[in-house]
């Protein structure tokens, strides 16, 4: 953050540092850090058909023993969700482009 304010002072000396706000992020509350792309392969690997991100998140969510999720809860794990996918496609999980929406599977 030194580093960007730097550069600010330098490209407009009257700039006010102070308009600038760190944005915190708000933790998972069903799974820890890092933990997030192994249940996804644990519920990818027993489907028996590809799945979307939601219907992951909606499965993951159920599991954890939570009856009826917030629909915001539900969107920011199938963000995670789809994010934790897209970052790890090709390396052992497949995207089925030919359906809408994109649904994934564990590759063989």
């Amino acid at each position: 953050m030194q580093h960007v304010e730097a550069v600010l002072k330098l490209l407009q000396p009257g700039y006010r540092l102070q308009s600038i706000v760190v944005r915190r992020r708000k933790p998972n509350a069903y799974f820890k850090r890092g933990t997030l792309l192994r249940h996804v392969l644990e519920a990818l690997r027993k489907a028996e058909r590809p799945m979307t991100p939601r219907e992951i998140a909606v499965q993951l969510i159920a599991q954890k023993g939570v009856g009826d999720p917030p629909a915001a809860e539900v969107s920011r794990l199938t963000g995670s969700i789809l994010s934790a996918l897209q970052n790890h496609g090709g390396d052992s999980l497949m995207a089925h482009k030919n359906t809408a929406p994109v649904r994934w599977s564990v590759a063989t």
